[in-house]
């Protein structure tokens, strides 16, 4: 018996990935569905699975590392970076799409070149933000990919900065420039569904100046975790937005700064990986540690291999991290993922070793793209893997 369910769509057949019961108010994912036939129970619904590696999907059009992903309906996005190598590069403005079968598309351009930019996910627009040269550009792209620019911009031009979800708004954190000059911009911006701007408290460390800082989503909260302090040494502090835009501080993380975050789970955890040790003990580190919808913090099975600015997303329940970086100009390929109850599950291969590379996922596929790969210095390339459930 075929275990899947499919709904009609726009004359199409689509399958159904997640169902949810609500019970006492709250909306609880099912995980198996069972029917009765003949008085025996079959099974006739099983939502998400463990996810693997699918092979390669249509390169991006440009080289691009230092890029941004964001998904919105049926698409993953990557937007921006550079596309030469870890000594020089010329910034791009390329967005490239794909839809839940893998087609790539080519949506209107950011409005200006942008390296180091942000992305977020919200449930009617994948959202760019920024670019280390003092950028303010808000870039953000509906359901039918068409390319609106919000009323307001960033108030702050930044690049570098975490960004999380949480309640109707995608969270910009703080960040830096490195053009016309180096400044660290301690500041923390929102933006809703109907791409409306505000000003949040900020979720910058004890230190006004860190840097460095990473973001990830649970249920109630856009949890901003680790940073480095202008003099470089690496920092635990987290700090969390909730759906008021009120900001709460949370038991200390593991000090390094460039982690990875990603959500865990049915919207239960925000998790961290990886990340970088201060000057003089650079690293890379192997922590991952959670906090959950209360911010009770959990410490969790530490990454096979250390590393720093993994790909990072979140496909159902499971929470990937994809590369990053093991040394200097020196990336991996492989991926990790912890699964709903932050147990670590899979763990597979990327077709090459790469780093400051992007994710975004489209329909049951997390797309991996971009990236720095290996060779005598780290190059730009326009490499897209495939993950599914």
């Amino acid at each position: 018996m075929a275990k899947g369910i499919y709904l009609g769509i726009d004359s199409l057949s689509r399958k159904v990935k997640k169902m949810y019961l609500g019970i006492e108010g709250v909306a609880r994912k099912v995980k198996k569905g069972y029917i009765g036939i003949n008085g025996i129970a079959r099974l006739f619904f099983a939502g998400g699975g463990k996810p693997v590696y699918a092979g390669e999907t249509t390169p991006l059009p440009v080289l691009a590392a230092r890029l941004a992903g964001a998904s919105v309906s049926k698409y993953a996005l990557f937007a921006g970076g550079t596309r030469g190598t870890s000594l020089t590069g010329t910034p791009n403005n390329q967005v490239t799409a794909y839809d839940d079968v893998q087609v790539q598309s080519i949506p209107d351009h950011l409005n200006s070149y942008a390296v180091e930019l942000a992305g977020c996910s919200l449930p009617n627009h994948a959202i760019f933000a920024g670019g280390e040269e003092s950028d303010r550009q808000v870039n953000a792209y509906d359901k039918n990919l068409s390319k609106i620019s919000p009323a307001e911009e960033l108030e702050y031009g930044r690049g570098y900065m975490p960004t999380a979800k949480v309640g109707d708004y995608a969270v910009f954190g703080p960040g830096f420039c490195t053009e016309p000059s180096f400044v660290i911009r301690n500041f923390t911006e929102a933006y809703d569904d109907d791409m409306v701007h505000y000003q949040c408290p900020s979720v910058s460390g004890s230190d006004s100046n860190s840097r460095y800082i990473t973001g990830a989503a649970n249920q109630n909260y856009a949890v901003f975790s680790g940073a480095a302090t202008l003099s470089g040494q690496a920092t635990g502090v987290t700090k969390a937005l909730d759906a008021d835009l009120t900001v709460t501080t949370a038991t200390p993380g593991k000090s390094s700064f460039a982690k990875s975050g990603a959500t865990v789970g049915d919207d239960q955890y925000a998790m961290f990986v990886g990340g970088t040790g201060s000057t003089g003990n650079w690293g890379p580190h192997s922590y991952a540690y959670a906090y959950d919808n209360d911010l009770v913090f959990s410490e969790c099975e530490h990454l096979t291999e250390a590393r720093s600015l993994a790909a990072a997303v979140s496909l159902y329940g499971t929470a990937i991290f994809a590369g990053g970086q093991i040394s200097e100009d020196k990336g991996t390929a492989l991926v990790e993922t912890y699964e709903e109850d932050l147990v670590k599950g899979e763990t597979f291969s990327l077709q090459s070793a790469r780093y400051e590379l992007a994710g975004a996922v489209a329909g049951d596929t997390a797309i991996i793209a971009g990236g720095y790969i290996n060779e005598s210095y780290a190059v730009a390339t326009t490499q897209a893997d495939l993950i599914k459930t």
